[in-house]
């Protein structure tokens, strides 16, 4: 493991303090540049892009401080224009890990839960505001399958079907926050369940299937979120055939905002390389959701389909 990790100097912002070492590497050395907690000024950042640096880094053991600053700051960041819409998609998906990570280790801290509202509300503008983000945001997401980079996988595509079909306002927003929290309930579920590699026995399975009504009944007992969000946790299993769990619902018991999550949610776990499993290309992947008869609602798949084709996405591997 890399001892320390390169950071974008941009990613610094001028007249701020930052809590965690800089260095420099020279050759094969890492210098250090600057100690936590000195001022950061537009001085320090002209005279680096005058050596032509345009990259510091940080020790390892202060990556979350790192990434604590960067959510910070995440307002001011992704409406940098001197930072290339690519960079920007970087800092969000790291900064959207960040949360996730703490969220999933602390998952009835209020502190949490209303941080993943303020993230999406990041996102969505960024979104919205910045050409080319969905294909960007896109291209960053994770290709291993973790529970946290799952769950930002699923808002990033959930958001940008969500924005395809004409949502807005408090609806694009409850859908992004439902659809990170939309696993939160598996903290309550035995990590030898849900960290298993293999299929899941009988009893193990019925177990797992409790995780969406788990994670509603946590937010519901935080009450740090819009009920509307609790819609994604509970019915991203949900089948139109009446298949799904945990409630079996059936074709117009399930909400749009469910049905949302549900193909987002199906996409991420097919694509992403398993223990057990590689990755699976774009045009693999969708080839088997094709094939899910009753699963999916028909017009959002289709208008899926046609987001993905957009966003050209690379092969996931």
């Amino acid at each position: 493991m890399e001892r320390h990790i390169p950071i974008l100097l941009e990613s610094l912002r001028t007249g701020t303090e930052p809590d965690f070492d800089l260095y420099m590497k020279q050759k094969d050395q890492y210098i250090l540049y600057r100690e936590s907690d000195q001022p950061f000024g537009n001085r320090e950042r002209a005279r680096l892009l005058e050596a032509d640096i345009s990259q510091l880094f940080v020790h390892a053991m202060d990556r979350k401080n790192y990434a604590g600053y960067v959510e910070q700051h995440l307002g001011d960041l992704i409406t940098d224009k001197n930072l290339p819409v690519e960079s920007r998609s970087s800092l969000v998906y790291e900064s959207a890990k960040h949360i996730m990570d703490d969220t999933f280790a602390d998952p009835r801290s209020g502190d949490n839960i209303k941080r993943t509202g303020e993230f999406i509300t990041h996102t969505i503008g960024f979104v919205l505001n910045e050409p080319g983000s969905v294909k960007t945001l896109s291209a960053v997401t994770s290709y291993d399958y973790y529970t946290y980079t799952h769950s930002v996988n699923v808002s990033l595509f959930a958001i940008s079907l969500g924005q395809a079909l004409g949502m807005k306002g408090n609806d694009l927003q409850t859908l992004g926050q439902g659809a990170l929290l939309h696993d939160v309930g598996k903290c309550d579920i035995d990590n030898g369940i849900v960290n298993k590699e293999g299929p899941l026995n009988d009893e193990e399975f019925a177990e797992m299937k409790q995780h969406p009504n788990y994670g509603h009944k946590m937010l519901e007992e935080s009450d740090d979120v819009p009920a509307d969000c609790y819609v994604g946790v509970l019915q991203h299993h949900e089948k139109l055939s009446g298949a799904g769990y945990p409630n079996g619902l059936v074709d117009t018991e399930i909400e749009t905002m469910g049905r949302i999550v549900a193909i987002a949610d199906v996409f991420d776990a097919i694509s992403t390389k398993r223990s057990y499993k590689p990755a699976l290309s774009v045009s693999k992947t969708l080839k088997i959701m094709s094939g899910m008869q009753g699963h999916f609602d028909p017009r959002l798949f289709v208008e899926f389909v046609k987001l993905m084709g957009k966003v050209d996405m690379p092969k996931r591997m």
